[in-house]
């Protein structure tokens, strides 16, 4: 934690839904990503990333995924580039 009280650089949520038909609960392809403002090129540029939004906030990212990507894969990419960006 740092002296502000953050607990950490970048959190990322899955969006999940259920089916209908069968009340089975499917991960989306949509993230949630919670870092610091201007971060959205950085995550645009990875791979499997097709776009993000940034309209709820300047820290609260939409990110859409490729389904075709691993979304693990995808995240911890994500989280990288946020990390490892030019301030």
């Amino acid at each position: 934690m740092d002296d502000k009280g953050k607990s950490t650089e970048v959190l990322i949520e899955d969006h999940f839904y259920s089916d209908f038909r069968t009340g089975v609960e499917i991960r989306a392809r949509i993230l949630t990503v919670w870092a610091d403002a201007g971060c959205q090129n950085a995550i645009k540029g990875v791979a499997g990333v097709t776009n993000v939004y940034c309209n709820l906030g300047p820290t609260q990212y939409e990110v859409f995924l490729d389904p075709r990507y691993n979304f693990d894969f995808i995240k911890a990419e994500i989280e990288a580039a946020i990390l490892c960006r030019e301030q």
